[in-house]
């Protein structure tokens, strides 16, 4: 359905300069100032539209605002070098350890992804990896160890953030008028996140939560 007879539908994609990105946040900026706070990147992936967000990077830097970015970790280093000398702090996601499986579920293996978090380590980037977790994928016993153990044999200051899969597009489907598969995967039981994070810790490993 590409019209509705009442105009509920509209398309919220547009493109903005860096100019009037800045001054989307400039009445925000009093709050930066007095919280600490400051712009965070996500996405998507906002490492795909690395001229922008270099660009972006760079006025936020000048006027001093404080930058996070969230990221898959799947990203050509040097393109956004720039950009990671600018950031205060990294959210990178380690979706699963074993590379074949990372292929069949996500359509790239994981090999960059392992050696961007390995070389930013090593110049001692302030980072939290993040688990997308999901029973049935990534949720098993192996991988969340061997996920830690990583973090912790490659990060100066290892930490880790669990998101449990939820389900919270369902109703949106509905909306929509699609229909939402059974993928089979499963949001983690309290019992359950509370042994990956025990996991976690066994591996000398600090758990950080945002909620």
């Amino acid at each position: 359905m590409t019209v509705c007879l009442t105009g509920a539908r509209r398309n919220s994609l547009y493109e903005i300069t860096v100019e009037e990105a800045v001054s989307a946040l400039e009445p925000q900026r009093i709050f930066f100032e007095q919280s600490g706070g400051g712009v965070t990147y996500s996405g998507g992936e906002c490492t795909q539209q690395a001229k922008f967000l270099c660009d972006l990077s760079q006025t936020m830097y000048d006027l001093g605002i404080s930058q996070t970015m969230e990221t898959s970790g799947y990203f050509e280093l040097d393109r956004i070098r720039p950009v990671l000398e600018r950031v205060d702090l990294l959210f990178i996601d380690i979706k699963m350890m074993d590379r074949e499986r990372h292929k069949y579920y996500t359509g790239v293996d994981n090999t960059l992804i392992l050696k961007n978090i390995r070389t930013l380590g090593a110049e001692e980037k302030q980072i939290v990896i993040r688990i997308p977790l999901i029973m049935g994928v990534n949720g098993d016993d192996e991988n969340v160890k061997n996920t830690a153990a990583f973090v912790k044999r490659y990060l100066p200051y290892p930490k880790i953030e669990l998101l449990p899969y939820h389900e919270y597009g369902k109703d949106k489907y509905r909306q929509l008028g699609l229909v939402y598969e059974n993928t089979g995967f499963r949001t983690p039981s309290a019992e359950e996140l509370e042994k990956c994070e025990n996991i976690i810790r066994s591996q000398g490993v600090e758990m950080i939560s945002y909620k």
